[in-house]
């Protein structure tokens, strides 16, 4: 690899690219707030990203891609800002395009999917992003790939997969291992890990060389050489040994956390909807076996989040404060419909003493 390789980072000069106007357009575009409209976007570069990976890791799928690339139009690119003011539609139809080219139907409703749950936008608005999203990465990944070929691209994608896991989100990234054709994010972030464990074997190796040459120049220097390399000895056995043990805590640790932030965002989007459908008495007495339903879920993910440790439980109480106080606004004008507070409240005081609870925590 190149220098210049070894600086590049594709998710950051896709995040520069949407810094130039294209986040302020957003929230327009998928309905939403600001916040909400980054969160969406920064989970979706690194998404996207690691779908051309995974593609781009068979022949066929590289040939694929650089043929999409070649036939790339980057002259619709030109002003991206200004093609959203007007309502973006046909860069829309662009990425539409694009995307069922590169990838399955299949995966690219699981990643809208999973982006919609993520994000806590609809699933629809999550299609967007991607489909505005995806010609802007086929345009960079086109630039930085001129002449290179097939195989060149395929190498550059795999040397940016530090760059990309490290950019998934944690909620995000066990969910992809189940998206067909995307399980080999998995075995990239594990590839990182052992990279940099392998990185550690080779300088602890070298220093023992180093010290054993040290050794053959002189039989003076075996009385520090020889203690000192008994000492890197036990000091790399003892760091090895912790390295394998933290690797699979880390590792369950990392699943527990990405499966509740799933069950987060879904209870969340259920409770939304839940309690915008209420709009009189019937419709409340309706809501009653799924209102229960909601606060055995809260009960069962107050247990699993209490068991993790002390700083994923922060990110996911402060994801769970942002959700629960979006909510909120919704549920109190249920309340205070006539007929219908009274109807429905004590389930309702039962949910905000359970969600009070877990951002507590």
């Amino acid at each position: 690899m190149n220098p210049e390789d070894q600086r590049l980072n594709l998710v950051e000069l896709v995040k520069k690219q949407l810094a130039g106007g294209v986040l302020a357009k957003l929230p327009e575009l998928l309905g939403t707030n600001q916040t909400t409209a980054n969160t969406a976007a920064t989970a979706a570069v690194p998404m996207l990203l690691a779908a051309l990976g995974s593609t781009a890791s068979s022949r066929d799928g590289a040939r694929n891609i650089q043929s999409t690339l070649n036939g790339l139009d980057t002259r619709a690119l030109d002003n991206i800002p200004q093609s959203l003011s007007r309502g973006g539609t046909s860069l829309l139809d662009m990425g539409t395009s694009l995307l069922g080219s590169l990838f399955g139907s299949g995966m690219i409703s699981s990643l809208s999917g999973i982006l919609s749950r993520f994000a806590g936008i609809d699933s629809g608005k999550s299609s967007s992003l991607l489909s505005l999203l995806t010609p802007i990465v086929l345009g960079i990944l086109k630039n930085r790939t001129q002449g290179m070929g097939a195989d060149g691209l395929a190498r550059l994608l795999e040397n940016q997969k530090p760059n990309i896991v490290n950019a998934i989100p944690s909620g995000i990234s066990s969910a992809l291992e189940g998206v067909q054709g995307m399980g080999g994010v998995a075995d990239w972030a594990r590839g990182t890990a052992g990279s940099a464990y392998q990185a550690g074997r080779v300088a602890m190796s070298e220093a023992a060389g180093t010290a054993r040459a040290s050794a053959a120049a002189g039989a003076s220097a075996l009385r520090w050489v020889w203690p000192a390399l008994a000492v890197l000895i036990v000091v790399g056995l003892l760091w090895w040994w912790s390295s394998n043990m933290r690797v699979p805590e880390q590792t369950a640790t990392a699943t527990q956390t990405a499966s509740l932030t799933g069950q987060v965002n879904d209870f969340f989007l259920s409770a939304t909807n839940t309690f915008a459908g209420i709009k009189d008495a019937a419709s409340a007495e309706a809501a009653v076996p799924k209102l229960h339903e909601l606060s055995t879920r809260l009960d069962a993910m107050r247990v699993a989040m209490d068991q993790l440790p002390a700083d994923a439980r922060a990110r996911l109480v402060a994801l769970v404060k942002d959700f629960n106080a979006k909510l909120m606004p919704t549920i109190d004008s249920v309340v205070a419909m006539p007929a219908v507070g009274d109807t429905i409240k004590p389930l309702i005081d039962e949910l905000r003493r359970k969600l009070n609870g877990m951002v507590t925590v």
